[in-house]
């Protein structure tokens, strides 16, 4: 592996001194030469020089890459609230803070009533599938599950679940819809009396792919990016990997640390490098040293590439070890502070990564260097062959 380093110092929006002379060349008057020496060629361009970058902002992540179709799954938001997708049908629906499925809080719905979400784009014919946990008292089942699609009485399919338990019982979803809407909503109804509790809902077209849209995938083939960078951006400097991993239904929502809306935890790293081998390209992840430090880099460098017997390898489930070739450390840090800490970390992580493949390193630490305006900062950049 070969490795050239150059400190940039970048100026973006400009830079007042005062005191400090300013001067201009006076403008070339003879014209300027290039020489082609086509019978010489020079090293071999990596085809890595070339990517894309994807992060957790606006459509591109939810929405965009991966197939759910319900915002909120998780409740991060109480139901009926401004934000919130969810809205209450018939009974009253408070929010249970005691032993919650996943977040803060779970919906507890006083039956008869439930919860609905609407403005689902729905296809005839087409399939979907999800899934929902519930509990709650005997009394208040049963609970049906519906997909509607119009507002007549056989505009809808719908899962009944015959009994509840004081445990969550995760309950398959299977629908076909039976008309086109862009209105189309899920409802989650208790019929008996009594309380209602509902963990995470998920709904996703039929023909997902591990999670991930299928037709962005076809698109996506169709550019034929040779590595995919993830996730941020200025996200990354909030976001803590720890939070991506394990079973999706138990992942924490969290306000989003960068941009606006709720961060559900669906597409983690696992989940990215999915996406990577679906279409065919290199993941290239991004280390935090806004708001993280140098152990929690190492470590999710071992959880990507180390061993199945090492400590973060042993929380993976099935994924083998050495699926990242290329790690960034840091993007965009926002201070001084993030910064310095992001040169240092390269160094550290690389250090500390080093008993999980020998000649892996992390490769670059950018400075707050918006190439969109703004800001001026310290850029480092760190060339890599791909190994």
């Amino acid at each position: 592996m070969k490795w050239s380093s150059v400190l940039v110092v970048s100026l973006v929006g400009g830079l007042f001194l005062p005191g400090a002379e300013v001067r201009a060349d006076p403008p070339r008057t003879e014209p300027a030469r290039v020489a082609v020496e086509a019978g010489k060629t020079g090293e071999p361009i990596s085809k890595y020089i070339y990517g894309q970058f994807i992060e957790h902002l606006g459509r591109c992540i939810y929405g965009g890459i991966w197939a759910e179709m319900l915002e909120d799954r998780k409740f991060y938001y109480d139901v009926g609230a401004k934000d919130s997708p969810w809205k209450t049908v018939g009974g009253p629906v408070a929010m249970e803070k005691t032993d919650p499925f996943v977040g803060s809080h779970t919906p507890r719905v006083t039956a008869p009533g439930g919860i609905a979400q609407g403005d689902l784009a729905l296809r005839k014919g087409h399939k979907y599938v999800g899934r929902v946990w519930l509990a709650g008292e005997a009394g208040a089942a049963p609970v049906t599950v519906s997909l509607v699609w119009g507002d007549g009485p056989e505009d809808r399919q719908t899962v009944t679940v015959e009994k509840l338990t004081a445990e969550y019982a995760r309950t398959p979803l299977t629908f076909v819809a039976g008309a086109d809407t862009d209105k189309g909503r899920l409802e989650i109804v208790g019929g008996g009396k009594g309380k209602v509790l509902v963990g995470p809902a998920s709904l996703m077209p039929a023909d997902n792919v591990s999670g991930l849209r299928a037709d962005t995938l076809a698109l996506l083939k169709e550019l034929n990016a040779p590595l995919y960078r993830w996730p941020g951006g200025n996200f990354v400097s909030g976001y803590d990997r720890k939070d991506g991993i394990g079973d999706p239904d138990r992942r924490p929502p969290r306000k989003n640390p960068a941009w606006k809306g709720v961060e559900p935890n669906d597409m983690g790293l696992d989940e990215f490098i999915t996406f990577c081998r679906q279409v065919g390209a290199e993941p290239y992840i991004t280390v935090n040293t806004g708001l993280g430090d140098v152990a929690g880099a190492a470590d999710e460098v071992q959880y990507a590439n180390g061993a199945a017997d090492t400590p973060m390898g042993r929380l993976r489930e099935e994924r083998p070890p050495g699926a990242v070739r290329g790690d960034l450390v840091g993007r965009r840090q926002r201070d001084v502070r993030q910064v310095a800490a992001g040169v240092h970390a390269a160094g550290e992580v690389r250090r500390q990564a080093q008993p999980v493949r020998p000649g892996h390193a992390p490769h670059r630490s950018e400075g707050q260097a918006d190439r969109r305006g703004g800001r001026g900062g310290v850029e480092r950049r760190d060339a890599q062959r791909m190994y």
